[in-house]
């Protein structure tokens, strides 16, 4: 099947990396930044810019490599943590900001 498949093993480690990155900067990923960003790479290999892959793509890459990435349902915020939203501890927040930016705690 790898014969078959869109991507090598190299372009689905690059995508893989790129969605674990995204995720810890804050920006998980949905289906359509995948399949885009999919297509970007096999555009680029094949001079095709008019391939598209298909509607099920992304849940298929997703199956096949479940052990680095995974799909699911984000919550809102629990009332308590909504709570701690003051103005307290937004003042304290930018107080920390502040002495970060002006070197308090550097070495």
């Amino acid at each position: 099947n790898a014969t078959k498949a869109h991507l090598s093993v190299v372009e689905s480690k690059v995508l893989i990396d790129w969605v674990i990155e995204q995720a810890s900067q804050g920006f998980p990923f949905t289906h359509h930044m995948l399949r885009e960003k999919a297509q970007a790479l096999i555009c680029m290999k094949c001079a095709r810019p008019d391939f598209k892959l298909g509607k099920q793509w992304t849940h298929t890459f997703i199956a096949k490599h479940g052990t680095c990435i995974s799909t699911y349902w984000s919550s809102s915020l629990d009332q308590c943590w909504a709570c701690a939203v003051n103005p307290t501890t937004t003042k304290e927040w930018y107080k920390l900001v502040k002495d970060v930016l002006g070197g308090k705690f550097s070495d």
